[in-house]
This record gives structure tokens, C-alpha cells and sequence, in this order.
């Protein structure tokens, strides 16, 4: 078995420090923390496994990553994913104001409290946002 450093790998994806993202952990950005590789020769065959410890950059939750399931955190992704964000809000708010027009129109309770629903909603949401 040969164990290779992340500077005498030249299949080394990611580096350490590095962002990224994890398949099957939508919305979570982990840090690279350690990585390994490991090659081996065995039956005529050559195999090539790297794996990396990943901490996630909120809770500090600690997971091993695979290549094939992760991918570089860019600035395309932190884009994407204020777009998401700012979608989310639009539509809340355009809801937020038809219930709120609704209330004034018909003053029927029942728009006025959806409306209190999603704005406390929306809160949760920016602070949970926030807390990133």
C-alpha cells in the first residue's frame, strides 16, 4: 500500500481548506479538512482510492467525502444560490401583500392571519440565512 500526501498526488481534486460541496447535503458547504490517498496493485489491476474529511462549515458536523460525490463551492454556486434565496423572498412577500390587500378589500381575519404566518416565516427564513 502507498499513501500519498495532497502535494505528491497529482489526482488530488481538492485541497486542503478548500469549499466544497457534498452530494446528498443540498444547501451545506463543507471545508476540507484532511485528505488520503491510496493505490494499490492487486490481481493485474491498479486502484486508485482518495477520500477526504470534510467539516461542515456551519454545525462543524465532521463526514468523509468521495471525488465522485463533491464538487468545488464557487462563486457560480454562491450566485445560484442567492438567486434561490431572493426567488423565495419575492414570492413571499408577493403573497404577503395579496393576503394583506385581500384583508383590506373583504376584511375577512383569515388573510390577515396568513399574512402575519408568512411574514414570521420569512423571518426564520433570513435569520436561518443569517446564521450561514
Amino acid at each position: 500500500m502507498l499513501v500519498l500526501n495532497e502535494f505528491e498526488n497529482p489526482r488530488n481534486k481538492f485541497k486542503i481548506g478548500e469549499h466544497v460541496l457534498l452530494g446528498g447535503y443540498l444547501g451545506r458547504i463543507f471545508e476540507v479538512i484532511k485528505f488520503t490517498h491510496k493505490t494499490s496493485f492487486a490481481n493485474g489491476k491498479l486502484d486508485d482510492v482518495s477520500a477526504y474529511v470534510l467539516k461542515d462549515i456551519k454545525s462543524n458536523e465532521t463526514l468523509i467525502g468521495f471525488p465522485v460525490d463533491m464538487k468545488k463551492y464557487t462563486n457560480k454556486d454562491k450566485a445560484e444560490e442567492e438567486d434561490r434565496f431572493n426567488a423565495i423572498v419575492d414570492a413571499a412577500l408577493d403573497k404577503y401583500n395579496t393576503d394583506i390587500y385581500l384583508f383590506g378589500l373583504f376584511g375577512d381575519q383569515e388573510y390577515k392571519d396568513d399574512a402575519d404566518n408568512i411574514i414570521q416565516l420569512l423571518k426564520e427564513f433570513v435569520d436561518e440565512r443569517d446564521d450561514k
